[in-house]
């Protein structure tokens, strides 16, 4: 009897280590909770008013200021969570990662802004819709300097959640109150901008208020080391972005603006599920990096006791997401568009095939391999913009929700074949006797 009892205490123990985990992923889940709601409250609005053919011009829109929301970022999400998570507690260095990185953030956005202007100068479609361009800006600016990486790095999620919660809500009124007509599409990116610009004052207000840091003169020599350490995974991600949210600009080439809208529809409700992987991810990561410095077996038991569990529900859930499809349609949009139900139907394995890489996709950040996780991502890109305007050519709409899903599938097995090959000590699935941090 006092063997069981003594077993079950240490195994209630052993969950307590889980209990960062568990609140940051709650915090991020309710911060995902809301990116899912806020579809559901706008796009039935936004269509209905604009009109399938500017929600189209709108989802082009949005898709290349990703890019330039990637761009800004420059991996900061990562790296620089990586950074902090390390430096906990100590205020000063802290200080200077946190003033270094808006600094840094603070170029990229100019750059940005240049880059912006150029491609207005010398491309028709985007002279075409230079003011829906020009008023994004601020969707630029706003996403640039909310120091997400800070809050995963010391595992406050919950700044997050209030944050995000503040901006939602500004951005369904605003939508709500500007949104009266077909032509007003061109304020929408602007409407998303000052939601994410509300929202970044408030993280850098808390991130100064509440946690002491200070206000450090940022020096070249970190801004450069910062372009420096973080430039592959800026090209990582970059490229994440060309095979994951391309193919609108891909499909802009073949189809008219409707059936983008059409597309648009299904891939953001794909995309807008796919952040629950993003919330565990990001919850997570933070844990495994300390994990990982130190015991390799327990991350290990963190793939058996927390991914597996996960794992599950993300199968259950594309599951349902395939069967309910024509209902998720309607209840999204108000409408029942046949190519989108195909559509959405077409890429709903999607979401599980992501999940699959999650614990690969990790423990190569964690160890800091940007080198093997760069070629991945690099390469899935480059054969993405081979396959997707062939497939779109024979299949049309059809084969760029093909091409999403097939790379998806290269790059999951890419992962899992690099880990399990290239770095077998740090196999995931065969048996190891204690490894040691290396």
């Amino acid at each position: 009897m006092k063997l069981v009892l003594y077993d079950l205490y240490h195994k209630i123990k052993s969950l307590r280590s889980y209990k960062p985990i568990a609140l940051n992923f709650l915090a991020l889940s309710t911060v995902q909770l809301t990116n899912f709601i806020v579809p559901i409250l706008s796009f039935p609005y936004l269509i209905k008013i604009l009109g399938s053919s500017n929600f189209g011009i709108v989802s082009y829109g949005l898709t290349i200021m990703l890019y330039f929301n990637t761009f800004t970022d420059y991996g900061f999400n990562l790296s620089s969570t990586r950074e902090v998570s390390m430096k906990q507690g100590d205020v000063k260095q802290l200080s200077i990662i946190f003033c270094n990185v808006l600094a840094t953030k603070a170029i990229l956005f100019l750059i940005s802004i240049i880059i912006l202007l150029i491609l207005i100068i010398l491309l028709p479609k985007f002279q075409k819709e230079s003011e829906l361009f020009l008023i994004g800006i601020i969707y630029i600016f706003g996403n640039a300097i909310m120091p997400v990486w800070y809050f995963q790095g010391i595992e406050k999620m919950n700044h997050l959640t209030v944050a995000n919660l503040i901006s939602k809500i500004i951005l369904i009124t605003l939508i709500y109150l500007i949104i009266k007509s077909p032509q007003d599409y061109k304020y929408v990116l602007g409407i998303y901008g000052s939601a994410n610009l509300i929202s970044g004052i408030y993280g850098i207000y808390i991130a100064y208020s509440k946690y002491g840091l200070l206000v450090v003169l940022p020096k070249w020599k970190n801004i450069f080391n910062n372009l420096r350490d973080g430039w592959s995974m800026l090209i990582s991600n970059l490229s994440i972005i060309g095979f994951s949210s391309s193919n609108i600009i891909i499909l802009s080439f073949f189809v008219s603006d409707k059936i983008i809208g059409n597309y648009s529809i299904a891939e953001k409700i794909i995309f807008a599920l796919w952040q629950i992987l993003s919330v565990f991810s990001q919850a997570t990561f933070p844990y495994v990096c300390k994990l990982i410095q130190s015991n390799f077996l327990e991350v290990k038991k963190y793939i058996r006791n927390i991914y597996l569990p996960f794992n599950l529900f993300v199968l259950m859930m594309c599951i349902c997401l395939f069967t309910y499809a024509e209902q998720i349609v309607f209840w999204t949009t108000n409408s029942l568009e046949r190519q989108t139900i195909d559509l959405l139907k077409l890429m709903s394995p999607v979401i599980y095939i992501v999940c699959l890489n999650i614990p690969a996709y990790q423990i190569l950040l964690a160890k800091n391999l940007k080198r093997q996780y760069a070629i991945i991502f690099n390469s899935a890109t480059f054969i993405n913009l081979l396959a997707c305007p062939i497939l779109v050519r024979v299949y049309g709409v059809n084969g760029a929700a093909l091409s999403l899903l097939l790379i998806q599938i290269l790059v999951t097995c890419s992962l899992h074949t690099v880990l399990e090959i290239k770095m077998g000590k740090y196999s995931i699935w065969r048996k190891q006797t204690n490894i040691q941090s290396l």
